[in-house]
């Protein structure tokens, strides 16, 4: 007999190092799944702005252009193909947005006018442009519009 005793080894349970090391992966599969959550939301929200925004430049579009096709506009309204008339120029806080919105519709003739036809209809341009956040993005509509009915 030995004085030794050897001990029995167990197989049961996990060692230190395969716990330590299994919430090492379990914490960073969570900060992966945390950064994409978050950024999923950032995304969703800039998506949300830029869908208010479109809509807000298509109201204005759409409430201009009938108020331009309804005007007898002339020739002397755009001298040269590059004039336009600003029709709307507003800066303001919108529900949704954490900057301040800019709203521009402006009308314009791009093919000119000729005096000497006035019984012709030339198409009038009228475009709303919607500004917002801290990148300056833009939404854009435009239509043209025959003017004076």
């Amino acid at each position: 007999m030995s004085i030794f005793r050897h001990k029995k080894s167990s197989t049961e349970g996990f060692t230190i190092v395969e716990v330590i090391t299994a919430l090492v992966v379990v914490g960073i599969f969570i900060a992966i799944i945390f950064r994409l959550f978050i950024l999923q939301t950032e995304v969703g929200s800039r998506w949300l702005q830029f869908e208010k925004a479109e809509q807000i430049a298509y109201n204005n579009l759409d409430k201009y252009s009938r108020y331009v096709a309804t005007q007898t506009n002339s020739c002397t309204d755009y001298p040269t193909a590059a004039a336009t008339k600003t029709l709307l120029n507003q800066t303001s806080q919108v529900a949704g947005f954490t900057t301040s919105v800019s709203q521009q519709v402006v009308s314009s003739m791009p093919y000119g006018c000729d005096a000497t036809k006035l019984s012709d209809r030339y198409p009038i341009q009228v475009k709303s442009t919607v500004t917002y956040g801290p990148s300056s993005t833009q939404v854009t509509h435009a239509t043209y519009v025959n003017a004076g009915g």
